[in-house]
Parts: structure tokens; sequence; C-alpha cells
């Protein structure tokens, strides 16, 4: 991702085009929207824990089956609405879920899910994105900016079984029993934005956002970034094919608990990019 971004900053230094409205060539720029998807890998881990229990994490898509790949619907876009000043949003949702017969003890929350119980499990993970982007450098050759944005998150976890099953007061028989994390909480972003004109109509891009803070009582960090080409076939109308990483961790501790969900993904990303 470095050398991509230097490599980037390199090409549009170097650009001798005078400055005009349009990115790349005669594309117009002023609202652009991007629709696919994304053919992802998953990694999710979650922990549940309070004074009786444990803490112990465990992965959703080994321990209990989950898929470890995700094939779902990907959209992101920005609008220009003032010289260099622009406005990034973007929206994305995962949900999985699976049932096996668990090969060893899970703790989660006040419930222990033993050895042999047939566990059902759901996890899902969704943003909706929104920053302001100001464009340090602009030619019809060379974009690069800056962003400050805020992610609305929500992670969930949830497990159940109605057998095998065992809680605070001893095994618990005849009732399906749920237990869940989730937490749902905005989460700023710090960005950095940059695309570059090869040939004609084709322009590759990069950009990269993050965060970490401990804000009591949530402590955690967020990555988002991506590295992608378009073609824009006509003036309105273009294909791209990228490569995304995400990961979001948190944690939120109170009095009653601790919750801990570290979800990620990353991969391959197809998308139509319309232009107006």
């Amino acid at each position: 991702m470095k050398k991509l971004l230097g490599a980037a900053i390199a090409a549009g230094l170097l650009a001798a085009a005078p400055a005009r409205a349009q990115f790349p060539g005669d594309v117009p720029e002023t609202f652009r929207l991007r629709l696919g998807g994304i053919f992802a890998s998953l990694d999710t881990t979650a922990s549940l824990s309070n004074s009786n229990v444990p803490d112990a994490s465990f992965d959703l898509n080994k321990l209990l089956g989950q898929p470890d790949h995700k094939t779902t619907f990907r959209g992101d876009g920005y609008w220009n609405f003032a010289g260099r000043s622009y406005l990034d949003f973007g929206f994305l949702s995962f949900t999985n879920d699976a049932s096996k017969m668990i090969s060893q003890d899970i703790h989660f929350g006040d419930a222990t899910y033993t050895a042999g119980a047939q566990v059902a499990s759901e996890n899902k993970q969704r943003y909706i994105y929104g920053a302001y982007r100001y464009e340090l450098f602009k030619t019809p050759s060379f974009h690069l900016g800056l962003s400050l944005g805020v992610s609305y998150t929500t992670l969930h976890a949830q497990v159940s079984a109605s057998a095998g099953v065992v809680g605070p007061n001893g095994p618990i028989n005849g009732v399906t029993t749920t237990r869940e994390a989730e937490v749902n909480l905005p989460v700023p972003l710090i960005g950095a934005e940059t695309e570059v004109r090869i040939a004609g109509p084709v322009s590759i891009g990069a950009w990269v956002r993050a965060f970490k803070a401990n804000i009591s009582p949530y402590s955690g960090s967020m990555v988002d970034a991506m590295a992608h080409v378009d073609w824009y076939i006509v003036n309105n109308f273009g294909l791209g094919v990228g490569y995304e990483y995400n990961r979001i961790n948190i944690e939120k501790t109170k009095d009653t608990g601790t919750t801990k969900l570290d979800f990620r993904y990353n991969g391959p990303r197809l998308y139509l990019t319309m232009t107006f």
C-alpha cells in the first residue's frame, strides 16, 4: 500500500497538463458511484465474559463452521460539491451463519456450550461511512486528498443450542439457550486517497482510512483500505477492479462483563462506475 501511494504521488507531481475540471480525461467527476460485489475472505472472533465465565475468544469460522468466504454487495462513491471539497460515502453489510456439532467447550456470556452440542451461530458486520475530503493536489492526471469522517458500525455475534448447555445454576435442558454480543457505535476515521490517470480513460487509485482509540467503555481500532484500477468505457460509465481490506476490533468493558469482537474481511472487488 505504501509503495502504491508513493508511486501515485510521484506520477502526479510529474504530470504537466494544465488543470481542468474532469478526471481522468473528459470523464465527469461531480458525482461518482461505484456499485458491485466483493468476494471476501472472513475471519471473525468473539468473546463475551463476566465474573463467572472466563475470557475465552473463539473463531466463528473455524470452530463453529461458518463459511470463511462470502460474496456480498459493496457500494461507495463521492460528491465533488465545491472545487477541492468532496463528500465520500459507502455501505457494506455481511451476514454469516452456520450450525455445527462442536468438538470443544465454548464459553460465551454466562453459558458454556459443551463439546458434542449442536450449536447454531450467526454474525453480522455492517457499516455506513461518510467523510469530508479535501484535495491537496488536483490536476487532470492526479488527485491526492485527506479525509476526516465517521463509520457507523454494527458488529454482532450470536450462539445458541437446545442441548448440551451449562448455565450459572447447572445444565439447561429443554430450552434453547441463546447468548449474543453486539456493539453499535460511530467510529471516527482519518484517511488519505489518491488517483492517477495512467493512459486515456484508465486510472489507478488507492485509499486508506484508520483510527485507534480508548474511550470508556470502548477501546479498539479500525482499518479500511483499497487499491483499484478503473476503465471508463464512455464518459458516464466504467468498470473497476480492486482489492479491499477491512479490520475492526472493539472491546466494550462494563461492570457486568467484557465484550470483544474482532471482524476482518479482505478480497477482490468488481464494480460498475457511474459518473455525472
